[in-house]
């Protein structure tokens, strides 16, 4: 049976080893020695304090959510062009779930560590507060509110795989589980084979079976995997006709042409033209509030419109954006793209919690931990009836002055934004659409 959707599937995770073996303390807990490995510790096995209850339970006022949200679009900017750099092909990620993961390693780290996750997720600012559950309470409200439009069905859920042997310490479970709602499950991370079927295996029962695997292997020094993943479904306002599909031909490069199925609809829409970055911007409405914003440069010089992404340029295009009756060419692509994030982190500044001066001694005291590998997996399926998974100065020409018939033939960027918290869930380049 053809699905209804497109669909998203998205998943980051980071493995934590230790730093130097410590003696295995004798734990409190006589329970965690028979855990079985199926177990899963949930948001029912930990109290809330009352300050954490009160303090979650109070709305964060729009200001403060969105100055979150932009300086989050600000992190995926930043990393977006991190790994656009290092890969030619089309890319696709999610920084919501790539920030989400780190806010919630932030809760066990301590001192210049935490501060460097903060600064490398360019929301520092918000550890300086004197509440110091304010970012956390942020990220709960916006995961809250995203997975509550019922026009749109965004699933979010976050995971935490331990080393069996390991004591968590009691605040952190409780952090945890309050405000990400977080699985806490143990594993043997030395019988690898075992672990690795048992994470992937509950990332096919998160996802229906829509993702198979996450990991290859399993690092045998782990004690830790912290994994945030994403399910997005969402109906086009104004789907495309499928009869009306044709192939058509999408120009790669200047030397290379490819065969791509069109989709085409006539119609009104919200696009502009941008005069600075030669650009047209167009913007294509979910059933919801959730949109897609896909930027397709005049010429294949998509490297320097990269160079220039910023949340103050996303902005001023969707000031811009103006209604205008046209024909639209538009190919269905689908993108599966895996990346191993340490070195594009190290990269935007997020180095010590990679390093043996990492403290994370907020998570346990039995051991000394690190990072060791940070993994994020997307998924992406457009078709015509929807999708699963400095300032700049000068002036925008109004979308009237641009041609009648619209093709997206081109390599383009697209977004896609939760509009009511201004979130970015998801940036991708479409290079070539022939290839995942």
């Amino acid at each position: 049976m053809e699905m209804k959707f497109f669909i998203f599937l998205l998943f980051g995770g980071f493995m934590v080893t230790t730093l130097t073996q410590r003696q295995q303390t004798q734990f409190n807990s006589e329970y965690r020695k028979d855990l079985p490995q199926n177990f899963s510790l949930g948001s029912h096995s930990a109290e809330v304090t009352p300050v954490q209850l009160e303090e979650a339970e109070s709305i964060p006022d729009l200001q403060t959510t969105y100055m979150l949200t932009e300086k989050n679009s600000e992190f995926g900017f930043n990393l977006y062009r991190k790994i656009a750099n290092l890969h030619e092909d089309n890319v696709f990620f999610s920084p919501n779930s790539i920030s989400t993961t780190f806010a919630m390693l932030s809760l066990g780290a301590k001192g210049e560590t935490r501060n460097n996750i903060l600064q490398g997720l360019n929301i520092v600012n918000f550890a300086n507060s004197s509440n110091k559950y304010q970012l956390h309470r942020l990220f709960q409200w916006l995961h809250s509110n995203i997975t509550s439009n019922k026009d749109l069905l965004i699933s979010q859920g976050n995971s935490l795989f331990i080393q069996n042997d390991l004591e968590l310490k009691q605040t952190f479970i409780n952090d945890l589980s309050h405000f990400y709602n977080a699985d806490i499950t143990p594993v043997n991370f030395q019988d690898t084979v075992n672990t690795k079927d048992i994470i992937n295996q509950y990332i096919r029962n998160r996802t229906s079976g829509k993702i198979n695997e996450l990991l290859d292997s399993v690092d045998a020094g782990a004690r830790l995997m912290f994994i945030n993943y994403n399910l997005f479904k969402g109906k086009w306002k104004s789907p495309f006709d499928p009869n009306l599909t044709v192939d058509g031909i999408f120009y790669v490069n200047a030397y290379t042409r490819v065969k791509v199925p069109m989709m085409y609809k006539e119609g009104s829409f919200l696009l502009t033209y941008d005069n600075n970055h030669s650009c047209t911007v167009l913007k294509l409405p979910y059933k919801g509030s959730a949109s897609m914003l896909v930027v397709m440069p005049t010429d294949a010089g998509y490297q320097l419109l990269e160079d220039e992404l910023s949340a103050e340029l996303i902005g001023q295009w969707i000031e811009a954006l103006r209604v205008k009756r046209i024909d639209l060419y538009f190919p269905r692509f689908k993108l599966d793209k895996s990346y191993k994030m340490e070195k594009k982190l190290r990269q935007l500044g997020m180095t010590r919690p990679f390093t043996n001066s990492a403290d994370l001694s907020g998570i346990s005291s039995s051991y000394l931990l690190k990072i060791s590998e940070v993994i994020h997996k997307a998924v992406i399926n457009v078709d015509e009836k929807g999708t699963e998974a400095a300032a700049v100065t000068g002036t925008f020409a109004l979308p009237y002055s641009l041609p009648p018939v619209i093709k997206i033939d081109h390599p383009f960027l697209f977004m896609i934004h939760e509009d009511i918290t201004k979130t970015l869930l998801f940036i991708g380049r479409v290079k070539d659409p022939t290839k995942l």
